[in-house]
This record gives structure tokens, C-alpha cells and sequence, in this order.
């Protein structure tokens, strides 16, 4: 089976079901990683890019919490990650996550973990919809891929657009 063709084509359809659900917040977008530093050593360049569908929930209007899947290229090869997280602020915000995921190889996936923070701007917002541009810091690990390659662990400057949907708003 081709994880990479399923994965994919489950990532679009829940792109186009957002709109269907109602009562629901979540968050879509496209992040690329511009690589400061690595395993060994200081060296910029890109490391990749990723699509990514969030669920976001939120506990008070200046928190929420975010959990989803993440679709992506890295230094490593494709990967899936679920990020898990919290927002913190309005117009400017804090994005922290954890991530979580799988390296995927035809030997076998690799686990892939990490962290990110993330300044969060939105610079367009009604009730049901927000445009965001965030950048950050950003460091993921795949310990496995020491078996490969000396370069295991990245350190990146994330650059992200999102499209925020609140249909039952």
C-alpha cells in the first residue's frame, strides 16, 4: 500500500468536508521551513514544506487549544505529523506545539518528534473566518535516520499561511 497516496487524498477530502460541519472551528494551511541549522551544524536552506488541517477548540476568547494532522517534505523525506497545541492572545498570538509522527520509508516509518513556537498575526477576521501569517521557531527530530544520514535533527524558521473556518458561526 502507498501510505503517501492515501494519506494525501485523506487530507483533501477533509479540506473540502469543513464547510459541511457546523458548530466546528478549524484551520488549514501551507508552512515552509527554512532551515537555520542541523545535526551538523549552521547551514541555511530550505527544509521542505507542509500542508496541514487543524481542529481548534477554544477554552476562553485569548486561549485555545489545536490538535491535527500535518502533510510534509524534510530533510529526511515525506513525513506525517500530528501537531498538538494552544493559542494564546487575539490579534497577536502565541501558537506552542508539540509534534508527534512518522517518517516514511519503504524499509519501514520512523518516529519524527518535535516542538515549535510560533508568533501568530491576523491580518484579516470576521466571525466565521481569519487569515493568519505566522514565523517561528521551529526543531523536529528523527532518530532512526541516524542509520542513513548524519543529519537526524533540524532547527527551522517556519513561514506559515492559514485560512481559519468557523461554519457555524
Amino acid at each position: 500500500m502507498d501510505w503517501n497516496k492515501v494519506i494525501i487524498s485523506l487530507f483533501i477530502i477533509g479540506i473540502f468536508r469543513l464547510d459541511a460541519v457546523v458548530g466546528q472551528s478549524f484551520e488549514t494551511g501551507v508552512n515552509y521551513y527554512a532551515g537555520i541549522a542541523h545535526s551538523e551544524g549552521f547551514e541555511p536552506g530550505s527544509n521542505g514544506f507542509s500542508l496541514d488541517a487543524s481542529y481548534l477548540y477554544e477554552l476562553t476568547e485569548n486561549l485555545s487549544v489545536h490538535g491535527g494532522l500535518e502533510l510534509g517534505i524534510s530533510g529526511w523525506g515525506s513525513q506525517v505529523l500530528v501537531p498538538l497545541g494552544a493559542r494564546f492572545g487575539e490579534k497577536h498570538q502565541l501558537d506552542l506545539e508539540l509534534l508527534n509522527g512518522l517518517a516514511l520509508y519503504h524499509q519501514g516509518a520512523g518516529y519524527v518528534g518535535g516542538f515549535g513556537a510560533y508568533y501568530v498575526y491576523t491580518f484579516f477576521a470576521d466571525k466565521r473566518h481569519r487569515l493568519t501569517l505566522s514565523a517561528g521557531l521551529r526543531f523536529s527530530i528523527q532518530p532512526s535516520y541516524r542509520n542513513y544520514s548524519e543529519l537526524y535533527y533540524y532547527l527551522d524558521l517556519p513561514l506559515r499561511i492559514r485560512w481559519y473556518i468557523a461554519p457555524g458561526r
